[in-house]
């Protein structure tokens, strides 16, 4: 498949002849697929990588239709009430299950139907959500295929999201509050060796009946394991670590770390710490700028121990994150994370700077 994308990424232009000629060379060298390498040289954006894969997925199977899901019509014994949400690779309806006057959230492959790693994607999805069972994520009720597309039958949550309580300008002890039950349940995953690896406010809900729920686990994954095809960055650019970026080999529980810290800035500042104006520029900023700082020094330990370049220095995992959000609650000092150089360079100019302007 590296020959076809290569190919493809010269035909829009991305690449000229003698470019790709050097970079396979190198590819052949390192070992390293060559679409990563047109990532890492900075020759194509996280959307244009993500273009190509898709050109190429209907390239090769071009009888597949696309899956779209009208509200009235059915998936197996449910009926579409509407859309709740998308992503790259699945739709989740709103639906009714007549057999037991309730209403459901359904999720199915967004794309070919006969996408058989996305179907493998779905299942893992639905065994990872119920070994973390409720509360804390929705209730998984069983999974069926309709017209040769998967589907999974979840509880659905009723509630704003995070995303929602930010917006309006919650409060931010009311949005650490939720982050920490978000955190916990995000360490509990990790105790069972599940990363995440697509947190952000969207996928948080507070649900009516008083719960926080954890949702959208399509890109969750047992540690060793990888979120998405070989080779492919998969996730929200604006909540992915350095190492997403990069495009590692493994991502461990500090992915998520990572971006719980995001999501923590972004409440207390009403902005995304990394939003550019393109792909490309987001992945310049997580990987080469630091965050705005914070006036809150409490605040500010926990974003700056959850968002080090280097994940060797950063917040271990969910647990521990949650444990500093409640200390932070509770009025208790907080310290996160080991100092980096140029946290303590910043820091010391900031405090002589203080001290000398008193």
């Amino acid at each position: 498949m590296d020959t076809a994308f290569g190919r493809l990424a010269f035909e829009r232009g991305f690449v000229t002849d003698r470019q790709l000629r050097r970079l396979r060379e190198e590819s052949d060298r390192g070992r390293t697929r060559l679409r990563q390498v047109l990532v890492q040289e900075g020759l194509l954006t996280l959307e244009e990588f993500c273009e190509i894969l898709k050109e190429l997925q209907l390239r090769r199977a071009p009888t597949q239709r696309f899956a779209c899901t009208a509200p009235g019509k059915w998936i197996g014994g449910y009926r579409i009430v509407r859309e709740i949400a998308h992503g790259g690779m699945g739709v989740v309806y709103e639906a009714e299950d007549p057999r037991f006057s309730r209403h459901v959230a359904i999720k199915t492959v967004r794309g070919l139907e006969r996408d058989e790693f996305a179907s493998e994607l779905l299942r893992r999805e639905g065994a990872i959500q119920a070994q973390l069972s409720p509360p804390r994520v929705p209730a998984v009720y069983g999974t069926g295929i309709d017209g040769g597309r998967p589907y999974l039958v979840m509880e659905y949550v009723e509630g704003p999201t995070l995303a929602d309580l930010i917006d309006r300008r919650a409060p931010i002890r009311e949005i650490v509050r939720i982050l920490e039950h978000v955190a916990e349940t995000v360490g509990l995953a990790h105790d069972k060796g599940i990363i995440h690896a697509d947190l952000k406010p969207a996928n948080v809900i507070a649900a009516s009946d008083g719960r926080v729920v954890l949702a959208d686990f399509g890109l969750a994954h047992w540690k060793g394991q990888t979120a998405g095809r070989p080779g492919e960055i998969v996730g929200t650019p604006l909540y992915m670590a350095p190492e997403q970026v990069r495009m590692e080999r493994e991502i461990d529980p500090r992915a998520d770390v990572w971006a719980l810290g995001v999501i923590l800035h972004e409440a207390a500042t009403g902005r995304n710490p990394f939003e550019g104006y393109s792909t490309s520029r987001i992945a310049d900023r997580i990987v080469g700028e630091r965050p705005p700082p914070l006036g809150d020094p409490g605040l500010e330990s926990i974003c700056r121990g959850a968002l080090e370049k280097d994940r060797r220095s950063r917040t271990s995992d969910g647990r521990e994150f949650a444990r500093q959000l409640r200390r932070w609650r509770e009025g208790r000092p907080v310290r996160a994370g080991r100092l980096s150089r140029w946290w303590s360079r910043t820091g010391a100019r900031l405090a002589t700077g203080l001290l000398g302007s008193a």
